[in-house]
């Protein structure tokens, strides 16, 4: 029987075989094919400790430690690996929790900053059409026509980049993924849900900041400020 795990970014394959003398076959049939530099056997030991997280990563440190001063003593004639399920976890949250809070910082700084270097932009530009608007309002444009031309002008500045994010996202999402594969977040699902979240919620960002600029850029230009 076979299973096939998706965990790493390189498609890992576990055989279960009826006893050892099936692994020793397939490991010479390796051996013969790579000519005996793709294939080692290794001895796995797993076993559960009745303890909290803390101590578990204490005996694992320690355990550690026994085994690289054995190895020392024995002039370091085999390898051996050490995992700890409470350690790991604790250096797994450790590096990617330090990732999504720099993450968050860097990426609600760039929403700021976007925000208001377009409002800004908007505003100058009103103070500069101002006159424009004062002499199309003394040929006849109302005041209607006024506020329909702003918002669509308005519209066009803020919309347009999120439209643009939005298509390259999806065009980069295959590499993203691929990206995130590499260290070990293998959920494509979870990460389009995400993405899509994202992308809803800087969209309403980018309204409610569109609302106050359509509103004050209005004023500007009707001569209300």
């Amino acid at each position: 029987m076979a299973l096939v795990s998706d965990i790493r970014s390189v498609p890992v394959f576990f055989l279960f075989v009826k006893d050892e003398t099936i692994l020793q076959k397939f490991n010479e049939i390796q051996n013969e094919i790579y000519d005996n530099g793709y294939s080692m056997l290794h001895n796995y030991y797993g076993f559960d400790l009745g303890c909290d997280e803390e101590k578990q990563a204490e005996i694992g440190t320690e355990l550690q430690k026994r085994i690289i001063a054995l190895r020392g003593a024995e002039g370091d004639s085999w390898t051996v690996k050490i995992e700890c399920a409470s350690k790991d976890k604790a250096e797994f949250y450790a590096l990617y929790g330090g990732l999504f809070f720099l993450g968050i910082v860097l990426g609600t700084v760039f929403i700021c900053a976007a925000a208001l270097i377009m409002y800004y932009k908007q505003i100058s530009e009103g103070y500069e059409d101002k006159s424009k608007f004062e002499i199309l309002q003394k040929v006849g444009m109302t005041k209607t026509e006024i506020r329909k031309s702003i918002n669509s002008q308005v519209l066009t500045v803020f919309f347009a980049p999120l439209i643009a994010a939005g298509i390259h996202m999806a065009f980069a999402f295959g590499i993203i993924s691929k990206m995130l594969a590499m260290f070990g977040l293998t959920d494509s699902g979870l990460f389009a849900i995400v993405a899509l979240c994202c992308f809803l919620l800087f969209g309403l960002l980018y309204a409610a900041v569109y609302f106050i600029t359509s509103k004050r850029y209005y004023r500007i230009v009707s001569g209300k400020e």
